[in-house]
């Protein structure tokens, strides 16, 4: 303890930064639930004009009604990463376990990024033990590899590869994602674990949105698992991650 600062000024330093930070999260929980009313009303009504109009619009207006569309789902994904962090900054996200099977974890994660993926070319292949079951909330396990896999997507050049692995080994049971991507130096890896941080060097990655929270995410969620994130990743080389359970986890 630092024997210049009286203890009690200490204590009291803590407590204001625990409240400022409370007062944060509390503020960024608000202000998505907010945003987020509107936001399902524009999307809603842009995607009834998708079908009810389609036929009358030329292919410019077309058009603008996808951009529309697509803005919005981006501008929800945006809120619902600063919601669940806020949550996860104020311990107020508590695990839900049940058994869950990582196979069908891989698989609803794959849906979920198979047409972005196809829309840049990219090989989307994956192998899973089907009898490998966790005790884990499924929920969270599905947000830890989707956003891995919309990482990679994103991070990946068209035409490029990602494949996703589920199963244990002497460590415990893993999910890991590998893909062909632009890749990450020691320094970047490091950053890119920091909430709304962004690793920008790279011209393509500082092309693609975000606001870098989906790695820190996936690591807060794991840890509140008692598992771990491991990344390996170079320059040019593509980049594995592997989500890491802690061996306790599986179930027979």
């Amino acid at each position: 303890m630092n024997a210049d600062i009286p203890e009690t000024a200490l204590r009291a330093m803590l407590d204001e930064a625990l409240r400022v930070n409370n007062a944060k999260s509390e503020f960024l929980a608000h202000t998505s639930h907010e945003l987020r009313t509107p936001l399902n009303a524009i999307i809603g009504f842009a995607e009834l004009l998708q079908i009810k109009a389609s036929g009358r619009l030329d292919p410019r207006e077309r058009g603008y009604l996808d951009d529309i569309i697509q803005a919005a789902f981006h501008l929800q994904a945006v809120i619902q990463g600063i919601l669940d962090f806020s949550r996860l900054e104020a311990g107020k996200w508590p695990l839900v376990e049940e058994p869950a099977r990582l196979a069908e974890t891989v698989e609803a994660s794959l849906r979920l990024v198979r047409k972005q993926a196809e829309s840049k070319r990219i090989a989307l292949s994956h192998r899973a033990d089907p009898a490998l079951r966790v005790l884990a909330d499924p929920t969270k396990l599905r947000q830890i590899c989707t956003n891995l896999l919309s990482n990679a997507v994103k991070f990946t050049k068209p035409g490029g590869t990602i494949r996703v692995d589920a199963g244990e080994d002497a460590d415990g049971p893993y999910i890991r994602v590998a893909d062909s991507g632009v890749g990450m130096s020691a320094e970047d890896i490091v950053r890119a674990q920091k909430p709304y941080m962004r690793v920008a060097d790279n011209p393509f990655v500082a092309r693609e949105s975000g606001i870098g929270l989906g790695l820190p995410i996936a690591k807060a969620l794991t840890e509140l698992h008692g598992g771990t994130l491991e990344i390996q990743s170079a320059p040019g080389e593509g980049t594995r991650v592997t989500m890491r359970l802690p061996a306790t986890r599986r179930l027979a």
